[in-house]
């Protein structure tokens, strides 16, 4: 059966006589056929070329006198390709899944410079990067949840009339709820590669609270998402229960996680919405970053939100500040998967299919997810 870019496996192993891309290409459509060229990697991955070129390759193309661009067919590209691993090999903090993501980088950076990717064509080149793994393998660690306890802790010193405190509550809260990454509601930076991406964090327009299926909740709209960078989930069309509202596709698709109210707890997440409300003196912008800086122009980022759980923990438990922001979710899933691991993986979004993120559950049980984590 022929692939989506129309070559099926057959004819990928057929020999054909091989050409470049670039070659014969009028001078006018270099320049966009870089930009499309480009356009496949995420800004996160960019960032590995940049390292595995800059950092890493440049140095031993210097010391050896090799040119920085490894070319088409150059027949000691084998020999350099492996120095390049060796290198990476004797950083031991650099373990097997960071060695071969610079090497990706590498290859990467060579097709962007017009050149063939330089692994094609080399005997034994698998069985090297798999020895080269089973030399640098670490055992991976769980990711340390942040204890429920220590959530509780810090919610109960906040001061209701501080604004980065409440939102910080808010922006815990979500991140606990729905099993987030970080990278959903905030930026890395203010500007640069990492800014504010309206595609992909949070607007005003992205948390809501909201009648679905005749009960009030907390509604979280997932956009761009690691694993779905163009939005093209089927999850990301709507439930087919609910009414879809026209327009929607247009403010990142339809892709809601649903976060039940726990009246009467200390976690409540409708009471800590109120509370962040009230610092606003009529509706907000809908196309406004909905996490702000403390000065309340510019958005919320990463840095921000790791600096305020450190105030926070250090505030509650001094021992206890080596958490980060993605524990939040850890504990999130862990005691959702605890109570119905299935319920909790749909409410994660791992297990994307061809309908919505809740078609096999009834919305009922998603709504008390939430009050039974808590």
């Amino acid at each position: 059966m022929p692939a989506r870019d129309g070559y099926s496996a057959q004819q990928a192993s057929v020999p054909y006589t091989r050409a470049m891309l670039y070659e014969g290409l009028p001078a006018h459509n270099v320049a966009l056929l870089d930009e499309l060229m480009g356009n496949v990697l995420a800004t996160a991955s960019m960032t590995k070329v940049d390292i595995a070129f800059e950092k890493y390759w440049k140095p031993i193309a210097e010391a050896y006198g090799w040119p920085e661009i490894i070319e088409t067919d150059d027949p000691e590209r084998g020999g350099k390709l492996v120095t390049f691993v060796l290198k990476l090999l004797e950083d031991k903090r650099l373990v097997a899944d960071s060695i071969q993501s610079y090497v990706w980088g590498l290859r990467w950076k060579m097709k962007l410079a017009h050149q063939a990717d330089p692994v094609y064509g080399l005997m034994n080149w698998h069985h090297f990067m798999t020895s080269v793994r089973v030399r640098a393998h670490v055992p991976h660690e769980p990711r340390r949840a942040l204890p429920l306890r220590l959530i509780i802790a810090m919610l109960a010193t906040i001061d209701v009339d501080v604004f980065w405190e409440v939102q910080f509550a808010v922006f815990m809260l979500i991140l606990l709820g729905t099993f987030s990454r970080s990278e959903c509601p905030c930026p890395k930076t203010f500007t640069g590669k990492e800014k504010w991406d309206p595609t992909k964090h949070w607007m005003v327009q992205d948390i809501l609270i909201k009648l679905v299926a005749g009960t009030y909740v907390l509604a979280v709209r997932f956009k761009k998402i690691k694993q779905d960078r163009r939005i093209e989930r089927a999850a990301a069309r709507g439930d087919h229960r609910l009414e879809v509202k026209h327009g929607e596709a247009a403010k990142g698709g339809s892709d809601w996680s649903y976060i039940g109210d726990a009246p009467g707890n200390a976690l409540s997440p409708f009471m800590w919405y109120q509370r962040l409300m009230r610092f606003y003196s009529g509706p907000r912008p809908a196309e406004t970053p909905f996490f702000m800086a403390k000065d309340r122009v510019r958005p919320y980022t990463y840095s921000a939100g790791l600096k305020d759980l450190q105030v926070m923990l250090k505030r509650v438990s001094p021992d206890d500040t080596d958490f980060a922001l993605h524990g939040v979710r850890v504990e999130g899933w862990n005691r959702a998967a605890a109570d119905n691991a299935a319920l909790a993986e749909a409410h994660g979004g791992w297990k994307p299919g061809n309908a919505s993120r809740y078609s096999r559950f009834q919305l009922a049980d998603v709504f008390t997810i939430f009050p039974k984590m808590v």
